[in-house]
Parts: C-alpha cells; sequence; structure tokens
C-alpha cells in the first residue's frame, strides 16, 4: 500500500504492508491512495522511494517498479523523473542499459529547467558521450547550471575559461569562479 502525507506542502511517500498512520516528516495524517491517482511529483517520489528500499531478493523487480514510476512521471512532464530516468538508462537499473536514452533523458531536463541535469547534459557534451563533442554546448550547459549555483558546473565554466575550451581563454574571470562555492548545491 502506498501512504502520502495528508499536508499537500508535504511530499512524504512509503510503501508498507503495515498500516502508516503519521508522517515523520511533518506529524500530519498519513492517507493509502493508489499509485495510478499520484500526481507526476509524488510518482517521482515514490521511485525515489523505492530505489532507496532496495530489496536484496527482489532487486530486479524493485528497480523495474522505480524506473516504471521515472517513466510515468516523465511521460506526464517532470523534468527531475526525466533526469532519474536518464541515471536508470545509464546504469541499466530496471531497464535495458542506453546511453542515448539517457543523453536524451538529461537533454530534456535540462531543457526544461532542471538545473543538475543541465550540468549532466553538461558533461554528455563535454565528452562526447551519447552524442558528438562539443565544448561550445558544454560550456552553455555548464553556464546555465552555474547561474543557479551548480558547484560542480560552477568549477567546469572556470576550468573552461582556464584553457579556453569552448570560450575565450579568461584567467581573471578564472580566479573569480574558483574561489570557494559557498551556499551551492553540488547534486
Amino acid at each position: 500500500m502506498i501512504y502520502i502525507c495528508s499536508d499537500k506542502n508535504c511530499y512524504y511517500i512509503a510503501e508498507s504492508e503495515i498500516p502508516l498512520l503519521k508522517c515523520p516528516d511533518c506529524g500530519k495524517e498519513l492517507k493509502k491512495v493508489r499509485e495510478e491517482v499520484l500526481d507526476p511529483a509524488r510518482l517521482n517520489s515514490l521511485g525515489v522511494w523505492r530505489m532507496q528500499h532496495l530489496t536484496e531478493e527482489h532487486l530486479e523487480e524493485d528497480l523495474k517498479r522505480a524506473a516504471s514510476c521515472f517513466e510515468r512521471a516523465y511521460l506526464l512532464g517532470n523534468p527531475i523523473a526525466a533526469e532519474n530516468l536518464g541515471l536508470c538508462y545509464e546504469r541499466g537499473d530496471g531497464m535495458e542499459k542506453s546511453i542515448d536514452r539517457a543523453v536524451q533523458m538529461y537533454r530534456y531536463a535540462a531543457e526544461h529547467g532542471n538545473i543538475s541535469a543541465c550540468y549532466r547534459f553538461g558533461n554528455c557534451c563535454y565528452e562526447g558521450v551519447g552524442r558528438e563533442k562539443s565544448y561550445e554546448n558544454a560550456f552553455t550547459w555548464y553556464q546555465n547550471a552555474a547561474e543557479k549555483k551548480h558547484a560542480s558546473a560552477t568549477n567546469m565554466v572556470g576550468y573552461m575559461y582556464e584553457y579556453g575550451q569552448g570560450t575565450a581563454a579568461a584567467v581573471s574571470r578564472t580566479a573569480i569562479l574558483k574561489k570557494p562555492c559557498t551556499g551551492m548545491s553540488r547534486r
């Protein structure tokens, strides 16, 4: 059975055979729901929950169920689920491994505002994974994520400025970008 928090601002979700009553995050009542009625954000959260609670005896089935949640949420337009689906394709978790599909998912997620997907897609462009290598495209995607305080992307922008990859070398700009990244996301 799937349980979600009754508070619309809390995205707690769990799956349990044992009845659950209270949300451990906010203390509100949990309610039972069918998977089919979950919105895209909660479907993605259910997929994450399933990935975090894999069982050794049902590993492949659990991975398929998690990937299915990500795929359904992606098809409903959730860019975070698209990135998670890309990770499943990249690693072959719950589905056949496909670097090309992973790159497609990262690009979709990046184009729809997912900051960590901007960084992942930038990596694909930089390394030529699943597409032609392009420092210019990589720089654009890293810069997009860096502007939104993604620490690893900021580091790559500084590196690319320093070595003139995808942009003109600008050592003074590099020094600014390589300062400690406080308050930044590494995801």
